[in-house]
């Protein structure tokens, strides 16, 4: 009969107590329960009390293609297996209707599985599927598996389908594993807070969404020297060693297998890094190809096989060894590699201290700071003004956040174009890191192009930037600013003066996204165009911003504001905006839309604007807006250490920044026909600042020209003449940029 409860009263009898498990030993750990059979196995899946007791498998089990059931039906396994480094071979477990799917189907918090190989037993479940474990909160370590892996649903993994905050140490997985969905990895499924240290995958890896080579979908936690060599395949989010990085930490990694994906977010290490670190890891360009990731180094194979490039990046701290002319291994493997020495000195004048900083003056140096992972926590300073005259500039962070000081000392890197349109976390720095410091240091006429956190300077921040601007246009997707993508640091007195466009959302002429970060005495003057959250200075904003201002027009579809797309608790204190200001919805000549935030003392032109309306702030006209200011204009303002009053019209008449240097007026040059002498010559008169260089061209009409000359303004006004005109039917000039 089926059991009944007690309170029924049926007459039938109570359930006994559990029986003795008929297995050798007692299940401590001085005297472990015994296995050395397939019987005596398969008692660990018929017995509770096994579960949270240890266990130590005594010889090979091999089930000749025998269906084998997973231990873990009556519970989770908390206890500690012991393999013994015997293996578990030739079955196979086909629940494809099923969830948490392995040897084991889940392992506990404190339980342990150690030293235990699983060979060509292939795998196959729904959701939560792995070689050996469907889910892991415990800690797996010198454990293999070999078979196929399937999963119909998601979180399948070579080893382990869903590590749920659990440790897997020196492992490795080198079957086929292919998922129905998302979540699929040639180690583990999805790695959410787990960690995963020295382990390495070679199998093909094959899934539609989150597919990653070692790991499909990674949420926060670490992985740590690790490697994988196998194809990936997928639709989106797809990497070669991760699919996706969600606030994760990558060290020391690489990937080697061809990555392919059929949508966006593919890379060669990780296919979309949301906002992760990834610090001195790398991807074989060649064997992968592809030449973009979004984290990691790009390597050619020939410099994947060279030992300084993993000395430099910091791998001789960890467990590596490597011989010249083949790719790293795990020392564990004992392959009679040597191990990868510690990094090489730095070789840059100075010694990267604050007394005294490594020396930049020249471009080879300058590149020097993208392979050599010692100086991303030094003091840096930049001796030359750098012109890449429009060679591609590899941003600096490939091996990790900047978490030094970089002086710019007053000069300019310029001239050169990052176009890393499939990565995150891209500018002239990846990422600055929370104690960063960039300052003095202006970057112009280089156009910087990528994916999400795309800045003018840098892509993310978490640390401190002061005193520095970015002139060149910058395009993306989400989180897109002149100077900077996201900030949750702090940026004080600059400006950008660049076109910012993104195709998704949080777009801002300065800051992409300021997310509890503080912008103080900053500008932005250009263009700026995205979906939703669009602002003139920034896009969104939970932070503070105080004496900013932004001239440029702002274009959206939703959260549009000329000076702050939307803000969310955020405090702006003592700021304007002027220009042009265009949405469907929620839109501003300030803000867009205003969410439980503080707006004091602000204001926004109507006049210049063409909107009346604004979630925050206050309209006036372009008459009281300029200078002489209107009383009830710029109340409360501090024109004694802050704010200019722009009495000479030096901009516009609207009120600038003391500590922030404005944009450099563009000349342009004034040419005048003077007089036509009798013989025919022409004498002209170009005013044009002193020392530029123009071309002078003339001809019949509007649309036809002929150079005559190359002139260089000598002073406000150059004379000169144009002997050749008699006879010839020139009735313009003009003066172009030779």
């Amino acid at each position: 009969e089926y059991p009944r409860l007690d309170w029924e009263e049926t007459g039938a009898f109570a359930i006994p107590e559990v029986e003795p498990v008929p297995l050798a030993g007692n299940g401590t750990e001085d005297n472990p329960y015994q296995v050395g059979t397939i019987e005596e196995f398969r008692i660990l899946n018929s017995h509770i009390e096994v579960l949270d007791k240890h266990i130590q498998l005594t010889a090979d089990l091999d089930f000749n293609g025998a269906e084998i059931e997973p231990i873990g039906g009556l519970g989770p396994f908390t206890g500690e297996f012991d393999g013994n480094g015997h293996i578990i071979s030739k079955g196979q477990i086909n629940k494809t209707n099923s969830s948490q799917i392995g040897v084991f189907r889940q392992v506990g918090e404190g339980g342990e599985i150690k030293n235990l190989g699983v060979e060509e037993i292939d795998v196959s479940g729904g959701d939560y599927v792995g070689g050996l474990v469907g889910r892991n909160e415990g800690t797996i370590t010198s454990c293999y598996a070999t078979g196929a892996v399937s999963g119909s649903w998601d979180n399948v993994g070579g080893l382990v389908g869903y590590n749920d905050g659990g440790t897997i140490t020196s492992c490795y997985a080198t079957g086929t594993t292919s998922g129905g969905n998302d979540y699929v990895g040639g180690l583990v499924g999805n790695n959410y807070h787990g960690t995963i240290t020295s382990c390495y995958t070679m199998g093909p890896v094959s899934g539609d969404d989150c597919v990653g080579g070692l790991v499909g979908d990674y949420n926060e936690g670490k992985i740590t020297s690790c490697y994988a060599t196998g194809a990936v395949s997928g639709d989106i989010d797809v990497g070669g060693l991760v699919g996706v990085d969600r606030h994760g930490t990558i060290t020391s990694c690489y990937a080697t297998g061809a990555v392919s994906g059929e949508s966006n977010y593919v890379g060669g290490l990780v296919g979309d890094n949301g906002a992760g670190r990834v610090i001195g890891s790398f991807w074989d360009i060649d064997t992968t190809s592809i030449n973009l990731s979004d984290g990691g180094k790009g390597l050619t194979t020939e410099q994947m096989k060279t030992v300084s490039n993993f000395q430099n990046a910091g791998w001789g701290d960890y467990n590596w060894v490597m011989n010249e002319g083949e790719y790293p291994r795990l020392d564990w493997e004992e392959t009679g590699a040597f191990a990868i020495p510690e990094v090489e000195p730095v070789p840059l004048a100075g010694n990267g201290t604050e007394d005294n900083p490594y020396q930049v003056g020249a471009i080879e140096e300058f590149r020097i700071l993208n392979s050599h992972i010692e100086v991303l926590d030094k003091h840096i300073q930049l001796t030359a003004d750098l012109d890449f005259d429009g060679a591609e500039i590899e941003p600096i962070g490939g091996l990790g956040s900047f978490t030094g000081e970089f002086d710019g000392n007053g000069h300019v890197i310029s001239k050169g174009q990052i176009n890393k349109t499939n990565s995150s976390q891209i500018g002239v720095f990846r990422q600055v890191g929370e104690g960063g410091e960039i300052r003095n240091l202006g970057v112009e006429e280089i156009n910087v192009s990528g994916d999400d956190y795309v800045g003018g300077l840098v892509g993310w921040n978490e640390g401190t930037i002061t005193s520095c601007y970015a002139t060149g246009a910058v395009s993306g997707g989400w989180n897109i600013g002149g100077l900077v993508g996201s900030s949750v640091g702090t940026i004080t007195s600059c400006y950008a003066t660049g076109t910012v466009s993104g195709e998704g959302n949080h777009v801002g002429g300065l800051v992409g996204r300021n997310y509890h970060g503080t912008i103080t005495s900053c500008y932005a003057t250009e263009t700026v165009s995205g979906d939703y959250y669009v602002g003139g200075l920034v896009g969104s904003s939970v932070g503070t911003i105080t004496s900013c201002y932004a001239t440029g027009a702002v274009s959206g579809d939703d959260y549009v504001g000329g000076l702050v797309g939307y803000t969310s608790y955020g405090t702006i204190t003592s700021c304007y905006a002027t220009g042009v200001v265009s949405g469907s919805s929620y839109v501003g000549g300030l803000v867009g839309r205003n969410y439980h935030g503080t707006i004091t003392s602000c204001y926004w032109d109507i006049s210049t604007s063409g909107v009346i309306g604004s979630a925050g702030g206050e309209g006036r006209t372009t008459d009281q807006m300029t200078y002489p200011y209107s009383s009830d204009t710029y109340v409360d303002w501090d024109f004694e250490e802050t704010w200019v009053a722009d009495v000479d019209g030096q901009n516009g008449g609207y009120p600038y920044l003391q500590s922030v240097p404005l944009e450099p007026a563009v000349v342009l040059p004034e040419l005048q026909i003077l007089q036509i002498l009798p013989d025919g010559t022409v004498e002209l008169s170009l005013d044009a600042q002193a020392g530029s260089q123009y071309e002078i061209q003339a001809g019949p009409d509007l649309n036809t020209w002929t150079a005559i000359t190359n002139i260089t303004a000598t002073n406000a006004t150059t004379i000169f003449v144009d002997p050749a005109a008699s006879g010839n039917d020139r009735r313009f000039y003009r003066a172009v940029v030779p």
